[in-house]
């Protein structure tokens, strides 16, 4: 929905300003709906972005009270252009496209606007913290959790699989580089992250950077072929660690997914590597990472996914995982983001691969 230009200059401003006339379009109030009340309930800058979270009331022409939780995500004002700033307004780009579906285990939006300009972006979604949580009040050790949250890709992939519900998605998705353009920034990447690493990480763990090397190349190249065959394929969030679910309080039921930042088309087990790949207390099980992955396989079939083996399945996780190895060298190579930002995670995605390796028996 396009809405009045002033309505969402008023946001972008250090005391914001939310008109009756925008809450009653994003909230679709009908004439008979008056609000009574905006408040902010928070107003902080993260790291990324300024978030305000924001109450809404109104009542209706038989005098009954409603109320709603907002949560907002925007531009930090007066702060510099920042490298999040392109993927904040990617998952915007997600939201404004994404199919509308009760069943999808995501947030609703009410509204996601980029300025002609590309200087501002505002994301709004329902603030649904009064009924979920997040993985600090769950037991990790409880493996149901984690099957759980399996189940929510399972059941978002799905949806999408194969281009399915996506054809907007993948026009957007702009993944363009050949398979030779992706060798060179791997191995340029690699390069420049070995020799500055050599000063802080233990030297015996660059030995599996070369054989982590091979398999996330045939990850590309399997993951660029399938999506030029549309073949066993998904949009995937791109970023499904732990964190990035809310669990229902009050049932024992599939998650919420939230931050699609990295959303892609892609080989989707990189979803299932990106959920063990942080915090999983069974981190170096091989049966662990197998019960989780198979859980989700079944799921998949559950939600009607055909011509999908687990023995491809297991492939696509092992190649996954090795990819993940290159997580830090990547984000030193394009974002200058250093031991202090990875630490021990240079280690957790090596030991993973290791893990998982053994799976394959090799």
């Amino acid at each position: 929905m396009e809405y009045k230009k002033n309505y969402h200059d008023q946001i972008f401003q250090s005391a914001p300003v939310f008109s009756d006339d925008y809450l009653n379009e994003i909230l679709h109030l009908t004439s008979d709906n008056t609000i009574q009340s905006k408040i902010i309930l928070e107003d902080k800058a993260t790291d990324t972005a300024r978030i305000i979270k924001l109450l809404i009331s109104w009542k209706d022409s038989s005098e009954k009270f409603y109320s709603k939780k907002l949560f907002l995500k925007m531009p930090i004002i007066g702060a510099k252009a920042n490298a999040f700033d392109k993927w904040s307004k990617h998952e915007i780009e997600f939201y404004r496209n994404v199919n509308e579906n009760d069943e999808l285990p995501i947030i609703k939006c009410q509204d996601a606007f980029i300025s002609d300009d590309k200087k501002n972006f505002l994301l709004i979604l329902d603030d649904i913290s009064d009924d979920y949580c997040s993985a600090n009040d769950i037991n990790h050790n409880e493996i149901g959790y984690w099957l759980n949250a399996a189940e929510s890709l399972a059941k978002f992939h799905s949806f999408f699989w194969n281009g399915a519900n996506a054809s907007k998605l993948k026009r957007l998705q702009g993944d363009d580089k050949t398979i030779d353009d992706k060798i060179k920034n791997y191995q340029n990447a690699l390069d420049k992250f070995l020799i500055y690493a050599s000063e802080f990480y233990n030297n015996d763990i660059f030995d599996v950077y070369p054989l982590a090397l091979a398999d996330t190349i045939m990850f590309e190249s399997k993951n660029l072929n399938r999506r030029v065959q549309n073949k066993n394929i998904s949009v995937i969030h791109g970023d499904s660690h732990i964190w990035n679910f809310m669990f229902p309080k009050s049932s024992y039921q599939r998650p919420l997914l939230t931050d699609y930042q990295f959303w892609r088309m892609g080989i989707t087990t990189v979803d299932i590597m990106n959920l063990t790949r942080v915090s999983f207390p069974y981190r170096d099980d091989p049966e662990y990472h197998l019960k989780v992955l198979k859980y989700y396989h079944e799921s998949l079939l559950k939600y009607g996914i055909k011509d999908y083996s687990m023995d491809e399945c297991l492939e696509d996780y092992l190649l996954s995982v090795a990819m993940a190895v290159f997580g830090p060298v990547l984000n030193y190579y394009d974002f200058e983001l250093g031991h202090e930002y990875w630490g021990q995670g240079v280690y957790d995605t090596i030991n993973n691969y290791k893990t998982v390796r053994k799976l394959l028996c090799c």
